[in-house]
């Protein structure tokens, strides 16, 4: 290389070769952030600036991030502790029918609606009771007399209708099973409901369809049902 002199300091094809290096980069980056980014396909020409900060995967706008945001809502205040358990548990259905009185004009007699607007609380689950009065009371669930009714009644009011209703026959129908695993258990231990017991059959019936075909033992023309041939 010293023989050819091509390290000399008055060599200028290295210069021109780093010069000619940065040219194509400066125009390649000119063009592929600065030019072409610019023009989308069924949408508005964008700025260079926004045409850049799109071509390196970044948004140009700032505004909404630097805007206050909204406080945090939880959908519900309940927490599912034991106590809360507990509470629901202890119900006294007896208490819980006096309170339920102030409940016959909208949900009936013993929580058996008789009108579409209003739900049927019979036959519900002591849990979803207590979960629905307690959302209405602290304004996670919002409708005129229920917010009322809700603020009106203590915790134990609320665990005591609660359990009256969910001894009502009549209204919804009994479940069989959990609908939650109690502590301990895993979900493979639940009950499995009576309704399960029917899917094989369902099943059966819909990739092993009725087949119909004439009865070599048949002289009439009708056609007779034919289950499962192979």
């Amino acid at each position: 290389m010293r023989q050819f002199g091509s390290l000399r300091t008055d060599n200028p094809w290295p210069i021109r070769a780093w010069g000619a290096a940065a040219a194509v980069i400066v125009v390649a980056g000119a063009l592929g952030f600065g030019l072409l980014d610019r023009f989308q396909q069924g949408g508005p020409t964008l700025s260079v600036w926004n045409a850049i900060c799109r071509g390196l995967g970044i948004t140009a706008d700032i505004g909404p991030a630097g805007e206050p945001q909204p406080p945090l809502r939880t959908p519900t205040r309940i927490a599912w502790t034991g106590a809360t358990h507990d509470r629901i548990a202890a119900g006294n259905p007896n208490r819980g029918e006096f309170v339920a009185a102030n409940c016959t004009a909208c949900h009936g007699n013993q929580g058996i609606s008789q009108s579409g607007i209003y739900p049927t609380l019979g036959g519900m689950d002591a849990a979803v009771i207590y979960k629905q009065l307690d959302d209405f009371r602290s304004g996670h669930r919002s409708w005129g007399a229920m917010n009322a009714i809700g603020q009106a009644l203590s915790l134990e009011d609320s665990a005591d209708v609660a359990a009256y209703f969910a001894r009502q026959s009549g209204g919804l129908p009994a479940t069989t099973g959990d609908r939650m695993p109690a502590p301990g258990r895993s979900l493979r231990e639940r009950q499995t409901p009576r309704s399960a017991s029917y899917l094989p059959a369902i099943r059966n019936a819909a990739f092993h369809p009725v087949r119909r075909v004439m009865d070599p033992a048949d002289t009439s023309s009708e056609r007779r049902p034919f289950k499962g041939s192979k």
